[in-house]
């Protein structure tokens, strides 16, 4: 059993940590607190990540879904290299935007690809523009059947 202390003079003394008692203490207090900052900046890029990742994916499904609407109601549809033309105009991927004619449809599109498959469907493909260098961004393919002749 231990028997309380006394100074010097005979007074009795508190109970109390050390010096290095409580130097220890601070520095594994700071080295927990540095891992939760860790944690916490790693949390918020993977959340900034994935919000992009979901804009992305809105972005192609606003594009394939406007390319596959015109492709299924026009009279006309031929896929190219560069693009697709439907009923005389011509969509096309450039400076980050699917392009129809010279306005601007969707932003966020890197790459339109339309291959026909033959007897009036297409393939089309949309990629968004890469978020990193090196990055392979996600592709949205698309097969749809353009409307019979003369059906609307």
């Amino acid at each position: 059993m231990r028997s309380p202390r006394t100074s010097r003079r005979g007074a009795r003394v508190a109970g109390g940590y050390t010096l290095y008692e409580l130097m220890i203490s601070l520095i594994m207090i700071g080295i927990l607190a540095g891992l939760c900052a860790t944690i916490a900046a790693s949390a918020r890029q993977d959340e900034r990540t994935a919000g992009a990742y979901a804009e992305d994916l809105r972005h192609l499904r606003t594009a394939s879904e406007r390319l596959t609407a015109a492709v299924r109601g026009a009279r006309h549809v031929a896929a190219t290299d560069a693009g697709i033309l439907i009923d005389g105009t011509f969509w096309q991927a450039d400076d980050g935007a699917l392009l129809r004619g010279d306005a601007v449809a969707v932003r966020g599109v890197s790459r339109l690809c339309a291959e026909a498959l033959g007897q009036r469907r297409f393939r089309i493909a949309v990629t968004p523009v890469p978020r990193r260098a090196g990055a392979t961004p996600p592709e949205l393919v698309t097969t749809t059947r353009q409307r019979a002749e003369g059906a609307r």
